[in-house]
């Protein structure tokens, strides 16, 4: 096909889309909602995925002693703890230090929070940095043998509560998206066949003069295209201020989250291995932007297809 060709087909395109401007429109924000939807969702699993890493990269193992033990009592669980050839160190919080942690962290600024608290209800605990995590699985259990202890805590825990709410949100997230993309291609279709029935009189003389099927179909599975482009572009542009303004501006990212956590942002870095062969780096928002303008697009020639097929009973 000439360029010239190409060209005029382009504009044409372009054309049927400012003659139904109102129904454009009204496409170009079903597929901006799509996009939102499946934006948000993607901001969160790779929050839970990082988080996820982050834990059960971290050996430690928290293990508290009953409040009620004396210094004694608090020294033999100490021992026992260290007994184990799988632990790397221990450290001691007495039951000061957890009640200043409570006082100048966690419930700074809510002073009424605390009222009738003391240092004394509170529980000597123990962190345990283990020299393989993995080994967390096996001594867990024989931790909370050891008498006077009353509980122990571990990022296995929090891992696990992890990876089972990332599989019911991939699930939903899934579920809403094949929706949506599946109502954005309908609406993109329809809106497809309103030009093409304002065009039936223009699109028979072509077809007389011997038009081909690709010639008629091109224009306006351009304007479907150029409808999913739009949609996917503008969703990308909201979905920034989610990934980098709204952290920012709510002081997640400069104070973080779970000790080393911090939300995602377009500008970080994603490393991946291309084939086992060489390690490559790419900013975030590189693969989510490529990736929405290639399904916007994709989506809006799929309606535009479908639309046209049914329309024109093309075979």
């Amino acid at each position: 096909m000439k360029i010239r060709t190409v060209r005029h087909l382009v504009k044409e395109g372009l054309v049927n889309a400012v003659r139904q401007k109102m129904m454009f429109i009204a496409t170009v924000f079903i597929v901006v909602a799509s996009f939102l939807v499946l934006g948000i969702f993607l901001f969160v699993i790779l929050n839970l995925n990082e988080l996820s890493s982050l834990v059960s990269k971290e050996p430690e193992i928290k293990v508290f002693c009953k409040y009620t033990l004396d210094d004694g009592q608090v020294y033999d669980v100490q021992k026992a703890i260290e007994k184990f050839p799988e632990i790397d160190t221990v450290t001691k919080v007495t039951k000061q230090e957890a009640f200043d942690k409570l006082k100048n962290d966690i419930y700074k600024g809510h002073a009424e929070s605390m009222e009738g608290l003391t240092a004394d209800s509170l529980e000597v605990s123990f962190i345990i940095k283990l020299k393989d995590p993995s080994q967390g699985v096996k001594i867990i259990p024989e931790l909370k043998k050891i008498t006077g202890v009353n509980d122990v805590k571990s990022p296995l825990d929090i891992v696990n509560m992890i990876i089972s709410a990332q599989a019911w949100i991939r699930i939903v997230t899934l579920v809403l998206v094949l929706i949506l993309l599946g109502i954005s291609i309908l609406i993109i279709s329809n809106a497809i066949r309103l030009t093409v029935h304002s065009r039936k009189t223009e699109v028979k003389i072509m077809k007389y003069i011997g038009g081909t099927d690709a010639y008629i179909r091109l224009p306006f599975i351009i304007e479907g295209m150029l409808m999913g482009l739009i949609g996917s572009a503008l969703a990308f542009g909201l979905i920034s201020l989610i990934y980098n303004v709204f952290p920012a501006s709510s002081g997640l990212l400069n104070d973080g989250l779970f000790g080393q956590f911090k939300l995602v942002r377009l500008d970080d870095i994603l490393q991946f291995s291309v084939f086992g062969l060489f390690d490559a780096k790419v900013f975030l928002w590189i693969p989510i932007f490529l990736g929405f303008i290639f399904t916007g697009t994709i989506m809006g020639a799929t309606g535009s297809a479908i639309s046209i097929k049914k329309y024109l009973k093309l075979k």
